[in-house]
């Protein structure tokens, strides 16, 4: 009776938890904010070029269609991918084939082969080390961190989101820093570590803050500098 108690008072407490759990929900919302200045599509909007195929054969069989979307067959996905792998290899192109790797990988947990997901995430893990990819890196780390907390191994998951998480803090990663506080911070509310978890929220928020100051000083600068040549010319 008194272990059933005490074990109980270990959880978060109602409403604390479920303004956690709210944070959360709101967190992601903000890691898409985040992301979408570091993403591609066809609508021109630039991306991190670690994340771009330099092969332009491999770029154009991987590319998304003309709306933005990756290829929605998934065993059309990962035929395309497995070509493109035999390309990188032609080519010695170890840059290329971890970001195919990464692609491959996310097509076959499509499939439902999360093994063989896994294991091809492991070897875009390599190859993005052995290119010195530290974007893509992250990102992998990442997704390995799933699969352990997937597992039960909740420790090996935090050790994996916390690598992440470095790595893009070296690398002034936004996009990965967003998505290694947000998994940090879902893997610490599972685990009942409020605090913890509170803390990866408030980074990650701030984080949200400092880049909107960014892009507003961006912006005043980019319509103030032409009204200031503007003014000066009519002197």
């Amino acid at each position: 009776m008194f272990d059933r108690y005490r074990i109980r008072d270990r959880r978060p407490k109602g409403c604390h938890f479920w303004l956690l759990s709210f944070s959360f929900l709101v967190v992601a919302c903000l890691s898409a904010s985040i992301a979408a200045p570091q993403q591609k599509s066809a609508t021109g909007i630039s991306t991190s070029p670690e994340l771009e195929y330099q092969d332009p054969e491999i770029r154009a069989l991987l590319a998304p269609n003309e709306g933005g979307c990756v290829q929605r067959n998934v065993a059309t996905a990962v035929d395309n991918a497995e070509r493109a792998i035999l390309i990188a290899d032609s080519r010695k192109l170890i840059h290329d084939r971890a970001l195919i790797e990464s692609a491959l990988a996310v097509a076959l947990v499509g499939q439902g082969k999360i093994d063989a997901a896994f294991k091809t995430f492991q070897q875009a893990l390599q190859d993005a080390i052995d290119s010195r990819n530290e974007v893509l890196q992250a990102d992998t780390l990442i997704s390995l961190a799933s699969q352990a907390q997937m597992k039960g191994n909740t420790s090996q998951a935090m050790s994996l989101a916390e690598r992440a998480l470095n790595i893009a803090e070296r690398n002034s990663s936004l996009y990965e820093r967003a998505r290694a506080l947000g998994e940090l911070g879902r893997l610490n509310l599972l685990a009942g570590k409020t605090d913890e978890a509170a803390g990866a929220c408030s980074r990650l928020c701030a984080l949200r803050l400092s880049l909107a100051r960014l892009s507003a000083q961006t912006h005043s600068i980019s319509i103030g500098f032409p009204a200031l040549i503007a003014e000066r010319q009519r002197w």
